[in-house]
């Protein structure tokens, strides 16, 4: 095998190495803020949920975004939002999607329901 054929074979693997941790999970879906559980909901919008690493970015159609970092010294589903106000994952939704309690409202996200 050539000496080129060779670098050219590390250089593939290392740049596939590098650009796989960089992809998200990424899914359209839509976004109910309730009051509270299962109380008035203020707003329905399509919304973009993307996971990487642990951390979630919710991109809801109406410009309102939310970063999520996961709390490590926490429960899991225990994640920490750009304001270092606590947020948490809880189950309800089965497999249609998820819940947020947010500091001040409640997400129901359900996947690929976007419209």
């Amino acid at each position: 095998m050539k000496p080129m054929s060779i670098y050219a074979i590390i250089f593939s693997a290392l740049l596939s190495g590098i650009a796989t941790p960089l992809m998200a999970d990424t899914m359209k879906s839509r976004c109910d803020i309730f009051d509270k559980p299962q109380g008035e909901l203020i707003t329905s919008t399509p919304c973009t949920f993307s996971q990487r690493q642990g951390h979630i970015s919710i991109y809801r159609d109406d410009g309102v975004n939310y970063h999520l970092s996961p709390v490590e010294q926490a429960n899991l589903g225990t994640f920490e939002d750009e304001n270092g106000k606590w947020v948490y994952r809880q189950s309800g939704l089965g497999s249609s999607g998820l819940i947020f309690k947010m500091p001040s409202e409640y997400l129901y996200l359900y996947w690929g329901k976007a419209d």
